[in-house]
This record gives C-alpha cells, sequence and structure tokens, in this order.
C-alpha cells in the first residue's frame, strides 16, 4: 500500500500541551518532525495519545511518548507507526529552556 500525507505544519511548542494533528479515520500512522536549534538545557515531551474504545474521550489514553533534550545531530525523526480505530492526537510540550518550532508531517497507509 502507498503512504498518503494525511497532515503537515510548523507549531511553536511552549509549556502548555500542544496537539499538533488529530487523526480520526482508520489507518497506519506514522508521525515525522524536526525541531531545530535547541540549546543545552532544552527539553521537549512528544505523546501520541488515543481515543481507543468508541466511548473514551478524545486524546484519552497514551500510547507512547519521547523525550527530545539538548542539542541533536539529526534534528529529524520519525515516531513508530501507530494503528488508529477511531482517533489519534499527537501533542509536544516543553519540560525545560525555550519555546522552539517544531516542523511536523503525518503519514498513513
Amino acid at each position: 500500500m502507498a503512504w498518503t500525507q494525511e497532515a503537515t505544519g510548523s507549531t511553536t511548542v511552549g509549556t502548555g500541551e500542544s496537539t499538533l494533528t488529530t487523526e480520526t479515520t482508520n489507518g497506519t500512522y506514522v508521525f515525522i518532525y524536526r525541531i531545530n536549534s535547541l540549546a543545552l538545557g532544552d527539553e521537549f515531551v512528544f505523546r501520541v495519545r488515543a481515543k481507543v474504545l468508541t466511548g473514551d474521550a478524545s486524546g484519552g489514553s497514551v500510547l507512547h511518548e519521547w523525550y527530545v533534550r539538548n542539542p541533536q545531530q539529526e534534528p529529524a525523526h520519525i515516531s513508530v507507526p501507530f494503528v488508529n480505530r477511531y482517533q489519534i492526537e499527537v501533542r509536544a510540550q516543553k519540560i525545560a529552556g525555550t519555546d522552539r518550532t517544531v516542523d511536523w508531517e503525518v503519514w498513513s497507509t
């Protein structure tokens, strides 16, 4: 099956949790992002949240979370694939340091 770009954007991430994208179509998704110009002491967390059952609240369960800290040799990253049945959200939050811009894309198959 071919991959399809579902969404793309550029978001400035600060201390509040920012929703980068929400996908509601069944499928398998990957999240690709680039966070440039990180400095020593910068720390961000990315979370994939999902509505697991039809009656669940939006963004209810954290499926996966990962941290990005300090300057990166390779500022672009790709997530593991996620299966979506009802709703999936990708969120980001600054833990420490300076607000940064995250360029991102979501692809599905």
